[in-house]
């Protein structure tokens, strides 16, 4: 992206060569310009919110610790009682 804007193309120019979105060209030309590199920065360590026992635990079962709470989803017919019986009542009158 860098490349083809220092050859100047426009940012549709961009965008359409690279077929990626407009604001991914845009975020990428505004730090080059501010950082005169595409290389990501250093990340600093955020610290663990869960203890230990709990990490072990979500790696024993493979659980990330944000989906411990689950639901069952709820069965549901595919037409109810009252379309049912219009559907009958339709299928009667068109019986032939």
């Amino acid at each position: 992206i860098g490349k083809k804007k220092s050859e100047g193309s426009s940012c549709c120019q961009i965008v359409r060569k690279c077929r990626c979105s407009p604001s991914t060209v845009g975020y990428t030309l505004q730090k080059y310009r501010q950082t005169h590199s595409l290389e990501e920065k250093p990340r600093s360590e955020r610290p663990r919110v869960s203890s230990e026992l709990q990490q072990q635990w979500s790696n024993q079962t493979g659980v990330q610790y944000h989906c411990l709470r689950s639901y069952k989803a709820v069965k549901k017919p595919l037409i109810n009682d009252r379309q049912s019986l219009a559907q009958r009542c339709w299928a009667q009158a068109h019986k032939n």
